[in-house]
């Protein structure tokens, strides 16, 4: 009989080569838009990955990691509902799961449900404090809702979390410059653009920002 470890295995590498082949993760950040559909060849490594996760499930129901690796490969396929199911079903076999929690916010918040995206972000925070990526969307949500206070907060948790988030770095600075701190936005973005050289938003914003600076100080 296969073992469910071994499956769980398998398909965590056939979705990680998906990952690399397509350039980008599937993890987004909040906010950021739905990818095209996945080539064929990528797809098929994906749904392998769907049944190679099924079978596992039918050895070992409660595994969370199973349920949650199934809603990745199912988000990647593009079925949300499908991803949706399979966290929840993680949470339900492990409460104190942090990605699980993570990876229904992402699926809430391109949705659209804002509130139950912000719940799932502050489960993910309590199971994991040092979760640098769901303080980060949880800081994208807070702005969204018209609370700069609170994104600000959450976006200084993501650095304490991790120093080397680039997208932390950007969004914090992004919070500085809308309320006129330009001298702190621009040494953000100037950190985003260092940890990124290569990302074309971070340059475009640190220009523009230190634009805004001289401008001001004239």
């Amino acid at each position: 009989m296969p073992n469910a470890e071994r499956l769980w295995l398998e398909a965590s590498d056939l979705l990680a080569q998906v990952t690399r082949r397509e350039g980008t993760p599937r993890d987004k950040n909040e906010g950021a838009p739905n990818g095209p559909p996945l080539p064929a060849a990528l797809q098929a490594l994906v749904g392998l990955a769907v049944t190679l996760c099924r079978e596992a499930l039918t050895i070992d129901p409660a595994d969370a990691r199973v349920h949650c690796t199934l809603g990745y490969a199912l988000g990647a396929g593009g079925d949300a509902a499908g991803e949706e199911a399979a966290c929840r079903a993680a949470i339900a076999a492990d409460p104190q799961y942090a990605r699980a929690h993570f990876n229904l916010g992402v699926v809430l918040g391109q949705r659209g449900d804002l509130a139950g995206a912000e719940a799932a972000y502050r489960a993910a925070i309590a199971a994991d404090p040092q979760h640098a990526m769901a303080h980060d969307n949880l800081g994208v949500l807070l702005a969204k809702r018209g609370d700069p206070a609170g994104a600000e907060v959450a976006f200084r948790a993501a650095l304490a979390a991790d120093p080397q988030s680039a997208i932390a770095h950007y969004n914090l600075g992004n919070i500085l410059g809308m309320r006129g701190e330009l001298a702190g936005a621009a040494r953000l973005f100037a950190a985003a653009l260092k940890i990124n050289p290569s990302n074309a938003q971070f340059k475009a914003t640190l220009r523009l920002q230190l634009t805004r600076s001289r401008i001001s100080a004239c």
